[in-house]
């Protein structure tokens, strides 16, 4: 990507999936994700991750790329984040690529008000009990959108 004789030009993102979860359970290693995310930058490339399959807690984190210390642009999740069953997906997106005014994007699980509402009680519990304090830290700044 570095050979601007190509005539290719950069990708304007990159999306990972940190940890594969269909067809056997594929963890990508630390160091590896750390190399994708300073690429993206390197080219200027927004580093986004799909964390709908094990995002909201299903690692033991809230998302699964604390461990490798990462902090994508962008980070998309879904299923239940109030833990009750009730699906709602989220845009979770760093506050300098937030142009978006409300109801601008769609969704899979949009307007379910009692997810909604149950999530965030949810989240806002967890943020109060500090169950996840010990690997929080590099998720903060981001703009939630559901």
């Amino acid at each position: 990507m570095a050979d601007e004789s190509s005539d290719v030009d950069h990708p304007a993102a990159i999306l990972v999936e940190t940890v594969q979860g269909e067809g056997g359970i594929n963890v990508a290693r630390e160091q590896w994700l750390r190399s994708i995310q300073a690429l993206a930058k390197d080219v200027g490339a927004l580093f986004i991750v799909d964390d709908i399959q094990m995002g909201c807690g299903h690692t033991g984190q809230f998302v699964s790329f604390e461990c490798a210390q990462l902090s994508p642009d962008i980070v998309a999740m879904s299923k239940s984040p109030s833990g009750y069953g009730l699906p709602l997906s989220m845009l979770l997106i760093k506050e300098e690529f937030d142009v978006w005014r409300p109801g601008e994007h769609t969704g899979t699980f949009r307007s379910n008000n009692l997810a909604l509402v149950s999530a965030n009680a949810a989240i806002n519990l967890l943020a109060q009990s500090n169950i996840f304090a010990a690997k929080r830290g590099h998720g903060q700044g981001y703009a939630v959108s559901t």
